[in-house]
């Protein structure tokens, strides 16, 4: 990794009823004092992450199935599957006032 790069990080929420966990990629030779900002920014990036996931299922009724909502520093991923392309854009529309200037990626299959 390039000193001069920030680490990335990356938050994942998975379906509910399921342990939820944030990963975090960190760079494994960290320079002292960078530990506490990317402990914020996956914190951050968790906290939104479950934010999208709470409003797509609340906006969608849940016809999302296996929802997972990834955010990364290159954007905002959503990952599940569902019945129509109607749930599927119900999603989108949910999450995109959330992502603020990140770029959202809707990967959800319609089955």
């Amino acid at each position: 990794m390039n000193p001069s790069q920030d680490a990335p990080f990356a938050a994942t929420i998975m379906p509910a009823g399921k342990f939820a966990s944030a990963a975090a990629e960190v760079p494994s030779q960290a320079r002292a004092g960078e530990a506490p900002r990317e402990a914020v920014a996956d914190a951050n990036a968790s906290k939104l992450a479950a934010r999208i996931s709470r409003v797509v299922r609340r906006r969608t009724a849940g016809t999302i199935h296996n929802l997972r909502v990834e955010v990364r520093r290159e954007g905002v991923f959503l990952d599940g599957h569902c019945a129509s392309f109607y749930a599927k854009q119900l999603a989108q529309q949910a999450a995109m006032p959330l992502t603020h200037d990140r770029q959202l990626t809707n990967r959800i299959e319609v089955q």
